[in-house]
Parts: C-alpha cells; sequence; structure tokens
C-alpha cells in the first residue's frame, strides 16, 4: 500500500469531515495544538483513519484484548477511542514520568478513565520484564513514534537496540501483533535490519507494509523457533539454492535456475490476486532430485518471511507439479526477491 496518493494536506472541510468521522467527542479530549498534530501529519491521518479502527477490529474476536502504546504525549488522550472497541484494556508506556511538560500526564488524576494503565519504562534498559507479571502479557504493541523515531534513537547504542526489541518480545505474546512505524532518517535502515532479525512482516488487511513520504509502516509478528535458526543454520535447513525469483517492474522473473525445472512459461504468473503459480514440467517431476522446498522472501536484504513446500512422492506419467505461494502482503515493494532451496 503506498500512502502518498491516499494522503494528502487537508482543506478545511476534509479537516471537518474527519473530525466527524472519528467523532467530535474524541477531538474534543485533545487541545488544539495536539489536534492540528494529528490533522497535520501523514502517518496521524493513517493511524486515526485506518490503523487503529482496524487493530479495533482485530481485537474483537480476540478473547484477550491488551493493548500497549509506547511512547505517551498529549495528543495520545483520544487513542483508545480511534480503535472503535470499549473492550480493549489500554496501556501506555513512556520513559519520563512526566512526558508532557507540566501537565504531568503519568499522573494517576491526568490517566483517562478508561485506560488500564501508564507505566514508566526506559525500553533500552536490559531484561526490564523478565520476571515480571508482563512477559508475554500483550496482544497487541503500537510502536508509532519511539524506536523509529531519529529524536529518540539518535544517540543509542547497538546494545540499546538490541535491549529494546528484546524487551518487545518479553511483553509481546508469540501470536502477537507489533505495529512499527519508521521515519526514513538517520539510523532507519540499522533499526529495521535489526527489528527484522525477530520479527517477519505478517498479513493484516491491507497495512501490512505502508509506505509514506518519510515513513514505513510495518505489522509485525515474532519469528518463529524454526525461522530464528534459519537465520544461524540456513544451509543446513534450507538445502541447495535451486533458483531465484526477482520482480522486475512489477513482473516476475526466475534466475540462477541451476537444476532447470520449472516449465518456462508459468512460473512468475500472477493474476493480479497476489498469488505466484509454479509449475515443474511432467518430465523433470519424474527425476527432480529433491522432496521439498522451501521459499524464502527478501527485499533490500531483508528477509520477512519463509514458505516451505513438499513435493509428491509419486507422480503419474504424464503429469508434471503445480503449486502456489502468495506474496500478497508484499506486493506494494518495488523490490522482491524469492530463494527457492531444495531438499
Amino acid at each position: 500500500m503506498t500512502a502518498e496518493t491516499f494522503f494528502k494536506r487537508l482543506s478545511d472541510g476534509e479537516r471537518d469531515s474527519l473530525i466527524n468521522k472519528a467523532g467530535k467527542d474524541i477531538f474534543e479530549k485533545l487541545s488544539d495544538m495536539d489536534r492540528n498534530f494529528w490533522l497535520s501529519h501523514t502517518d496521524r491521518h493513517f493511524l486515526s483513519t485506518k490503523l487503529l479502527p482496524l487493530i479495533g477490529e482485530h481485537l474483537k474476536s480476540n478473547e484477550s484484548k491488551r493493548l500497549l502504546n509506547i511512547g505517551i504525549q498529549g495528543f495520545n488522550l483520544a487513542d483508545k477511542d480511534l480503535l472503535q472497541n470499549d473492550k480493549v484494556e489500554f496501556y501506555g508506556l513512556d520513559k519520563y514520568s512526566d512526558s508532557i511538560k507540566g501537565q504531568g500526564i503519568l499522573n494517576e488524576t491526568c490517566i483517562p478513565e478508561d485506560w488500564e494503565e501508564i507505566m514508566c519504562s526506559d525500553l533500552i534498559t536490559a531484561d526490564l520484564f523478565t520476571k515480571t507479571k508482563l512477559r508475554r502479557f500483550f496482544d497487541v504493541i503500537v510502536d508509532y513514534g519511539v524506536l523509529g523515531w531519529d529524536g529518540a534513537n539518535d544517540n543509542w547504542t547497538a546494545s540499546h537496540l538490541e535491549n529494546y526489541i528484546k524487551n518487545i518480545l518479553d511483553i509481546l505474546k508469540d501470536n502477537g501483533l507489533y505495529f512499527l512505524k519508521i521515519d526514513l532518517k538517520g539510523r532507519h535502515k540499522e533499526i529495521r535490519d535489526i527489528v527484522f532479525k525477530y520479527f517477519d512482516l505478517k498479513p493484516f488487511h491491507d497495512v501490512s507494509y505502508v509506505s509514506m513520504k518519510g515513513y514505513k509502516c510495518f505489522t509485525l509478528q515474532k519469528k518463529k523457533v524454526k525461522n530464528v535458526l534459519n537465520d544461524f543454520k540456513r544451509n543446513d535447513l534450507s538445502g541447495k539454492l535451486i533458483a531465484t525469483v526477482k520482480k522486475k517492474n512489477g513482473n516476475f522473473y526466475i534466475e540462477d535456475e541451476e537444476l532447470d525445472i520449472f516449465w518456462s512459461e508459468l512460473p512468475y504468473r500472477d493474476e493480479g490476486d497476489g498469488m505466484l503459480d509454479f509449475y515443474i514440467e511432467s518430465v523433470k517431476a519424474q527425476r527432480i532430485p529433491v522432496s521439498n522446498l522451501t521459499l524464502q522472501f527478501y527485499s533490500e536484504g531483508i528477509q520477512y518471511f519463509t514458505m516451505r513446500h513438499t513435493l509428491p512422492d509419486d507422480v503419474p506419467p504424464g503429469e508434471g507439479i503445480g503449486f502456489w505461494v502468495s506474496h500478497v502482503s508484499l506486493r506494494e515493494l518495488d523490490e522482491l526477491s524469492i530463494k527457492i532451496y531444495g531438499r
């Protein structure tokens, strides 16, 4: 999803429409300065009109509905309302005990009545939650303006970044969702590389990956144990690299096909539904020397996720082997490659 064509600076009429859509009572909680902050920043348009309502809808089907919002300022006071789900247990976290100068938002008397708690913690501290009740506690974590903001991370060491991510891993449930925004400034590539050591991109409506001017936004889930092992033992677990599929100008091409097993007319077909159909010719299907395929999806050197496909043991004479993979959550990436390993 590319946000540039969807979001633009609001006219007065559009601004009024947005306020009405979110609910005037929501924006009345904010000062004029904080209200204008929401309405004049592209990432905040996306949060208020798209992401937060989708998160609220997602949590309706969860038995547990605990959400942590990292980084609390005055403009966050309406965040729970924007979820449009009163059942969400909403928590906030900030490193400062007085995150709004002079207003004391972390003072209990200033916490919105329908919030559960606001915690004061600095996530760059190692092992903050190792022996606390918060381990594997949250179903959703929203991090739009701390880890990915150069104003916060500029002076952090590599250890600080690792500590931050490991604290997120500690408090997020294994099947929980981590929504992260990274500003395209300063150390953004380093931060993205560290994040994708531990997280995979997770399909989530049409907002798994959103690019807008100055920002990239990701929907993430913890890597499964086998995927983490893949990072360290890729050659052992994945087998031999037999082909690489690359996206160029919206089309897919197979390169470096060492075993020459894929039918040249169908390996990269995408009918517009985000599915790629692969086909192994009948003659080659009878003598293919592997029984399992591992497909690893990359963009700009970052591994997003891994898929595995087991080939049939007994292929009838004259028949080929067909299978498909989904790249729907990565369709908006200009650069995409799929490495296919065989074992």
